[in-house]
């Protein structure tokens, strides 16, 4: 129903209800005046035609308004018209008995006085009881108008032309009153539903709130909630905040005392021996109370536990699989420095079991085979060194000629397993360069960008990766370029993201960059795609330690 729908109804129950308290006093006033007038008033034959009038009508108005007061608040065509009915033979019934009093006592009679006061008072009466609707107003009063005219109509004398005069003289003036007192009616209804509007909406907005909603005074005393609030604390208003939980109390009060307008908090609130997680947000009213939104989040928090479970395997597989692949080239890697110990082992057995033993080159067979140790021994701590997490390693000094030499040990085999072309830069201009940092996680992250510009190229005609140095006064870059074609526009600012891979399926997590970046972040550097970059360009930033 619209807005001037529901006025209209509106209207019509105020003309309903007004009307009950009219049907006793409009008989009493009758009766009295009939009784009172009695003595010249009964001479007349047709003197009880007008309470019959008056009466029926009341009867008729009663039954209509009451017994089918669905009808009538519907607005159906058959009830206006029995109400416009009534409204006639009301007004009719009190015009006729002023008709009879000015026929039994005459124009010049105190008897008329007192009758032209009971109409008068009619039609005044009737600018209060009848303000709602329009319609029963003017019916009504224009008929109690004309026929207590009606009888000055008869006479041309001057006391019947004031008579008449003053009749309708008092007519527009009601009229006139009640065209105001009606419009003001309409306003204070419109407004009236305006607020039941508001007020039906605003509940509708609290009860769709996915969680729970209270509202309380200065003095922290529950006002009002949303239905999920009262169908879990059916008593809760008029209730203290916390008095299911005194821990709540102490939260309140002390957002209370704070000078925050508005604070959301995540809390556990434990009820009946059960733990919970909840997000709690308060704002403070003009009124000094609090408005408190409680949000369950007991899946959020066990979807939390489950991600992060879920995350610290993809993360354990993720390394896994790096390893893998690191070490089917260190294998490689260790396997050639073995065959040449191997082979010096036997030419020294050889040359020791000749005589004389021939010493010189046994002395050299034994320091190649040093040299060729310290080299496995070398990869080898490489590779434990970067399969540690290093996440509780302290921050040291750094030198990024040792980080470069240490992750070329790792990755050099896999460039050349697919015949990658390695640029490296000069390690001499970064020999006095040292960062702060965990010299572990900055190698994981070198290691998996060299990986990562190595899968990029290794279908390419052009396999090619180049790691190269910006060098600032407070920064140092190490660029990491590939030969590909580059990240696509749209998906550049997702490739940092959790989870998102341009990988074949089970060939990538998704993890690779956006753990490396969260390691550039804590090492107060950064990590960047570099999309102005003619090739695909990946920049390290790390800060400089300022020598003296």
């Amino acid at each position: 129903m619209d807005i001037h729908g529901q006025i209209k109804r509106r209207l019509l129950e105020i003309h309903r209800h007004r009307s009950r308290y009219a049907y006793f006093p409009i008989f009493i006033i009758l009766f009295f005046s009939s009784y009172f007038q009695r003595e010249e008033l009964t001479k007349l034959s047709n003197w009880w035609h007008p309470i019959a009038i008056v009466c029926l009508s009341l009867l008729i108005r009663f039954v209509n308004l009451e017994i089918f007061s669905n009808s009538w608040l519907r607005g159906e065509a058959w009830s206006k018209a029995i109400n416009f009915l009534t409204m006639t033979l009301g007004g009719a019934g009190w015009g006729y008995h002023f008709c009879n009093i000015f026929e039994a006592y005459g124009a010049s009679s105190p008897n008329i006085t007192y009758a032209l006061l009971v109409v008068a008072g009619m039609i005044a009466g009737a600018t209060t009881s009848l303000t709602a609707s329009r319609s029963s107003y003017f019916t009504y009063v224009t008929t109690i108008t004309f026929l207590a005219a009606y009888p000055y109509l008869q006479t041309f004398s001057q006391n019947g032309q004031y008579g008449l005069l003053n009749i309708f003289i008092f007519y527009i003036y009601n009229v006139s009153n009640y065209v105001t007192a009606h419009k003001e009616l309409v306003r204070m209804v419109s407004i009236e539903l305006q607020s039941d509007f508001e007020k039906n909406r605003f509940r509708r907005l609290i009860d769709a709130v996915p969680g729970y909603v209270a509202f309380s005074n200065k003095d922290l005393i529950y006002t009002d909630a949303n239905s999920s609030t009262l169908s879990l604390f059916p008593d809760i208003i008029g209730k203290k905040v916390g008095y299911e939980n005194s821990d709540t109390l102490e939260f309140v009060e002390n957002f209370q005392r704070s000078t925050k307008e508005r604070d959301i908090t995540e809390r556990t609130v434990t009820l009946h021996g059960l733990e919970s997680f909840y997000l709690v947000s308060m704002q403070k009213t003009d009124d000094e109370g609090i408005v408190i939104i409680t949000i369950p989040m007991d899946e959020l928090v066990k979807t939390r536990k489950e991600l992060k479970a879920q995350e610290a395997k993809a993360q354990y597989s993720a390394k896994l699989a790096s390893l893998g692949e690191m070490a089917a080239g260190i294998a490689h890697e260790v396997n050639n420095p073995l065959t040449i110990i191997q082979g010096s082992s036997m030419v020294i057995n050889r040359l020791i079991d000749e005589s004389p033993p021939d010493y010189a080159n046994i002395k050299i067979l034994a320091g190649r085979m040093s040299v060729t140790a310290d080299r496995i021994a070398k990869i080898i701590k490489s590779l434990k060194s970067l399969s540690r997490s290093g996440d509780s390693d302290p921050m040291t000094t750094i030198n990024v000629a040792e980080i470069i030499n240490q992750c070329m040990d790792i990755c050099r085999q896999r460039f050349s397993n697919f015949d990658i072309s390695l640029v490296l830069p000069d390690l001499k201009q970064v020999e006095q360069l040292k960062i702060i940092g965990r010299e572990v996680q900055i190698s994981q992250v070198l290691v998996n960008l060299l990986n990562n510009a190595s899968d990029a190229v290794r279908s390419l005609p052009e396999r090619r990766v180049e790691i190269a140095f910006n060098i600032h006064i407070e920064w140092l870059d190490i660029l990491i370029k590939d030969s590909g074609s580059g990240v696509p526009q749209e998906i550049q600012a997702k490739i940092m993201d959790p989870f998102f891979t341009t990988k074949e399926v089970n060939q990538g997590t998704g993890l690779g960059l956006s753990i490396s970046k969260a390691i550039m972040l804590e090492h107060k550097g950064e990590l960047n795609y570099l999309a102005e970059e003619k090739v695909s360009t990946f920049r390290m930033r790390l800060p400089i330690v300022k020598t003296t």
